[in-house]
């Protein structure tokens, strides 16, 4: 990082500081790529999760404790697994914005007006940065549906016992309840630790010829989905494609067998 702001041609990341004064020359580079390579290894892991989850599911199917559960216990067990499956293909444009905002936030690094862009407390350390709303607006657009297929997941596994048998281990997406939870998640987890390994307050730079400001609010908001689009770092996802196993059916058809099913109850308790 440069000292005091300096204009440079030759950003090949955080484009948007070319002919600009900023904070970052070339020599950051590596670490801004590295800092996002991570997090999109983070995000790719999860989907690995995922796909080990939902094999452990396919194999509980063929199992004497499936075919001997209850009807109502096997109709939650194949409604958690199509909602597995629907999360395995909604989460590239999810993961691809969570993965652009992290650039983005690299790129803050660049920002030689960071201070209007965050909170400090009285210690005159970084508490958090002002995102735009357009940035929270992109991501819960990007993950309407893996936020949907999350909702549905978490209400059907709920439900029966079976879920709990292949025993794997799956990230909480507890910030996938929301958009606001997802906003929140991302401000706390990514906008504070875009390189991570490193301290949370990478932000807090001191420079010689700022005076202590103390607690200080944004007078400004970061657009960081916008920017890290724009910043020329790839997003490397792991691709795995998936199919319903035999017996369950494709997601497409779970709308209608719900429908069914709550009318059987309806019935049942008339």
């Amino acid at each position: 990082m440069t000292p005091r702001p300096v204009a440079f041609t030759d950003l090949a990341v955080c484009r948007k500081f070319n002919f600009h004064k900023g904070c970052c020359d070339i020599s950051m580079e590596w670490p801004q790529r590295s800092g996002v390579k991570l997090w999109t290894k983070t995000f790719s892991e999860w989907i690995v999760l995922l796909k080990r989850f939902l094999d452990g599911l396919a194999e509980v199917r063929n199992t004497t404790t499936f075919a001997r559960a209850l009807s109502l216990d096997r109709f939650y067990f194949d409604a958690t697994i199509r909602a597995v499956i629907d999360m395995m293909r909604s989460y590239r444009p999810c993961f691809e914005a969570l993965g652009e905002y992290a650039a983005g936030m690299v790129c803050f690094a660049c920002e030689p007006e960071w201070v209007r862009y965050v909170w400090r407390d009285a210690r005159e350390s970084v508490v958090g940065v002002s995102i735009a709303s357009r940035s929270c607006v992109d991501l819960g657009s990007r993950c309407e549906m893996f936020m949907s297929a999350k909702t549905a997941f978490s209400g059907s596994s709920a439900m029966t016992k079976l879920t709990q048998i292949p025993g794997n281990a799956l990230p909480s997406f507890g910030m996938f309840s929301s958009r606001e939870a997802l906003c929140d998640w991302a401000a706390t987890n990514i906008a504070l630790r875009p390189f991570p390994g490193h301290s949370p307050n990478f932000v807090e730079r001191q420079l010689q010829d700022v005076a202590p400001l103390g607690p200080t609010e944004p007078e400004l908001s970061y657009d960081a989905v916008r920017i890290g689009a724009e910043s020329g770092i790839a997003i490397p996802l792991v691709v795995i494609n998936v199919t319903a196993p035999a017996g369950v059916m494709e997601s497409a058809q779970s709308g209608a067998a719900l429908v069914r099913f709550a009318l059987m109850l309806v019935c049942m308790l008339c």
